[in-house]
């Protein structure tokens, strides 16, 4: 039996794709969004890899053996969860310099 998983699973990590990988461009990293059967997952490196950020969900378990797969999370949970830990990880990272010169951006002291 093919392993598969939903197609709305794969329409969630375009959207949080696009949503975020700009934000996370500004700082400076790249974003990745994965999937899987069971899983799915986002990345952010930043160009060196001690610097790599990856967190991942489980929304199905699957029983090899039974062909079976069971889901835990429906697929807007897996999205409020990710992106809840995509803002936390945005908010706990400092500006680049290149963004600091930018008009609009606060400048530390101000």
């Amino acid at each position: 039996m093919p392993i598969t998983r939903p197609p709305e699973l794969d329409e969630m990590a375009r959207r949080l794709a696009a949503d975020y990988r700009p934000r996370v461009a500004e700082l400076g990293a790249d974003l990745g969004v994965w999937a899987t059967s069971t899983q799915v997952g986002v990345e952010i490196g930043a160009g060196r890899p001690q610097r790599r950020w990856a967190k991942k969900v489980r929304y199905a378990y699957r029983f090899v053996m039974l062909g079976r797969t069971v889901p835990l999370k429906s697929v807007h949970e897996v999205d409020v969860e990710l992106r809840g830990r995509l803002d936390d990880w945005i908010k706990r990272r400092p500006p680049t310099p290149s963004a600091a010169g930018r008009p609009g951006t606060p400048v530390s002291g101000e």
